[in-house]
C-alpha cells in the first residue's frame, strides 16, 4: 500500500516482473524506448523516495535500526552430513539458549537459520546482549589460545636446546606441564564463571545448571575449532556510520576485534588447532530437555 502510494510498485517485487514483462513483450523497436522510459520513471522514483526520507527526519521521524546481530558458525563440507548437521545445530542452540538466559532475555528468542552460499551458515538473529557477551567469551578463547601458542613454543625451544642437560629439560617441561594445567582450569572453571557474572536470577540450582551449559558449550567451540567448524558474529547493518550512536560504535568494533581474532586461529595448520590435552565429557543431562523442543524452530533458506 505504501509503495502503491509513493508510485514505487513497479519497482519490487511483483510489480517489478509485470513491468519488465510489459517491456519485453513489446514490438522490439519499441523496446529501447520503454526501457529509457522506465529507467527515467524509477530514477524520478528514486529522488521522490529521497525527499521523502529526507523530510521525515526534517520532522524527528527516524529509520528504524534493528538492533540485532548474526550469530552463527560456518560449517566444512565435510562437517555438513545430515547427523553431523543435527548435533552442530544442537550444540549451536545450547550455546545460544544459555546466553540468552544469562541475560535475561526470552528463551524462544533462539531460532536458527540455515543458509546456503558455497559454504554452509547456521546462524540467529540475537540481541546486542547476547551478541557482546559472545564476543567477550571469544576473546577469553582466542586469549587462552594465544598462552597455549605460548606453551606449544617453549617447549618446542626446550626439546630442541643444545644448551640444557636432560634434567633440566626434564624440569623445564614439569613447570609448562603445570602451566597447561592451569590453562585447562580455565577453560573449565573460570571461563564460565566470569559468562555467569551477568546472571541475574537468584535460583541457584538454576545458576549450576546454566554453568554447566556454559562450560559444554566452551567445549563445544574448541571442538569447533579442531574440525574446521568457523564462529562469527556480524552487525545486521554496518553499511554507514551516520547517525550511530557511541555506544553502538563500539560495541561493533569490539566485535570486529573479536572476529579478526578468531580468524587468526582459524588460520593455523589443522595440527595447531588441537588442544595439548583433553577436556573431560561434560553430562548434557540439564540442557537435553530445555533444547529439545526448540530444535523442532529450525527454518532453512537455501
Amino acid at each position: 500500500l505504501l509503495l502503491r502510494q509513493v508510485g514505487g510498485q513497479s519497482y519490487f517485487g511483483k510489480g517489478l516482473i509485470d513491468q519488465l514483462e510489459t517491456i519485453f513483450a513489446a514490438r522490439s523497436f519499441e523496446i529501447v524506448g520503454k526501457v529509457t522510459e522506465y529507467d527515467n520513471q524509477r530514477k524520478d522514483f528514486i529522488n521522490k523516495a529521497q525527499r521523502l526520507a529526507t523530510g521525515f527526519g526534517d520532522m524527528g521521524i527516524e529509520e528504524y535500526r534493528p538492533s540485532l546481530y548474526e550469530v552463527g558458525i560456518v560449517v566444512p563440507e565435510d562437517e555438513a552430513g545430515l547427523g553431523k548437521l543435527a548435533s552442530h545445530i544442537r550444540d549451536l542452540k545450547i550455546l545460544l539458549s544459555g546466553l540468552v538466559e544469562i541475560v535475561g532475555e526470552d528463551q524462544k528468542s533462539v531460532k536458527i537459520t540455515r543458509l546456503s552460499s558455497g559454504s554452509l551458515e547456521l546462524f540467529s538473529l540475537q540481541s546486542v546482549g547476547v551478541a557482546v557477551l559472545l564476543s567477550t567469551l571469544l576473546l577469553n578463547i582466542s586469549a587462552i589460545w594465544d598462552k597455549i601458542a605460548q606453551f606449544r613454543k617453549k617447549i618446542e625451544e626446550t626439546e630442541r636446546s643444545e644448551l640444557l642437560s636432560l634434567e633440566g629439560k626434564k624440569g623445564i617441561k614439569e613447570v609448562w606441564e603445570n602451566e597447561a594445567k592451569k590453562i585447562k582450569n580455565e577453560i573449565l572453571e573460570e571461563l564460565p564463571e566470569r559468562c555467569l557474572k551477568e546472571f541475574k536470577k537468584q535460583d541457584l540450582g538454576r545458576k549450576n545448571e546454566i554453568r554447566n551449559q556454559i562450560s559444554i558449550s566452551i567445549g563445544t567451540i574448541f571442538a569447533w575449532i579442531e574440525i574446521g567448524i568457523e564462529m562469527d558474529i556480524t552487525p545486521v547493518r554496518v553499511d554507514s556510520p551516520d547517525g550511530v550512536l557511541d555506544q553502538e560504535v563500539g560495541q561493533i568494533a569490539t566485535i570486529q576485534e573479536t572476529n579478526a581474532k578468531l580468524q587468526e586461529i582459524y588460520k593455523l595448520p589443522k595440527e595447531l588447532k588441537q588442544l595439548p590435552f583433553k577436556l573431560p565429557k561434560l553430562q548434557e543431562s540439564d540442557t537435553e530437555g530445555k533444547n529439545e523442543e526448540e530444535d523442532r524452530d529450525i527454518s532453512t533458506k537455501e
